[in-house]
């Protein structure tokens, strides 16, 4: 039976699954475009949004925002691109002959507003090459390549990114920080990472222990040769641990090293 599948370049953080794991929602921002599977699709069903204002249906097909199936050569695997116009809910699904009626079950997507005022001042980034995400756990906001989670059990500063894999292009570190209490305010070497989460009786990344833990990463990353070629790697061998009241960046490191 013909089912929505996530896609693999949309956010797993942003779908929704049901007690037996099927997808029913997705979460897009305003002004962009995402893509769904639908798997086993019959032959001439084509996709369509019940709701244009939010996501646009599939009236214009001449409009580069229109809703789009694409299926290859001798498969019955669909991907659906669509183009999130308004925040709003809409429902995705699929059609034979009559818009209005769903072939199976849609999917519900939610656009979500977005911060810029309007659609050309948006700000978007796509990071390149190998990319790892390590996220609190009450800070869950990225995922990429490799997604990861710090371990609420961490005591040692060593072990922080212990987890975090080799041969990378790209980290993104994803906590909340800030000082104990009202007193230590007055004190910027008092702030601190609450990498274990917002819990004070968890461990806390502490600018005593900054250096400790980002010297581990030395090693795990690369950047392309001056040659510009896809084989030469350069070992990024010296990590510039940030100073946590402002983060400071050392410029004198390869990109893939900064922070």
């Amino acid at each position: 039976m013909a089912s929505f599948t996530r896609h693999p370049d949309f956010p797993v953080s942003k779908t929704r699954l049901t007690a037996t794991s099927r997808l029913w929602k997705m979460e897009v921002r305003e002004w962009a475009f995402a893509e769904v599977n639908v798997t086993d699709v019959d032959p001439g069903l084509k996709p369509t949004s019940n709701n244009p204002n939010v996501a646009t249906d599939h009236y214009s097909p001449t409009k580069p925002d229109t809703i789009k199936g694409t299926t290859k050569t001798g498969s019955r695997d669909m991907t659906v691109r669509f183009y999130a116009r308004a925040p709003g809910f809409t429902i995705i699904h699929l059609f034979e002959t009559n818009p209005f009626v769903p072939a199976f079950d849609g999917l519900q997507v939610e656009v979500m507003r977005r911060r810029a005022p309007k659609e050309a001042e948006i700000s978007l980034t796509k990071l390149l090459g190998t990319t790892c995400a390590i996220n609190a756990p009450d800070a869950m906001a990225y995922d990429m390549g490799t997604t990861l989670t710090f371990d609420k059990t961490l005591s040692d500063p060593t072990k922080v990114f212990s987890a975090v894999p080799g041969n990378l292009n790209h980290l993104v570190i994803s906590s909340h920080g800030g000082f104990q209490n009202v007193a230590d305010m007055k004190d910027v070497t008092k702030m601190s990472l609450y990498v274990c989460g917002g819990d004070t009786a968890l461990f806390r990344l502490t600018v005593a222990d900054v250096q400790k833990a980002f010297d581990t990463l030395k090693g795990r990353f690369w950047r392309m040769a001056s040659s510009g070629s896809a084989d030469a790697r350069s070992a990024a061998t010296r990590i510039s641990a940030p100073r946590l009241h402002g983060l400071s960046i050392d410029p004198s490191l390869p990109l893939a090293t900064r922070w």
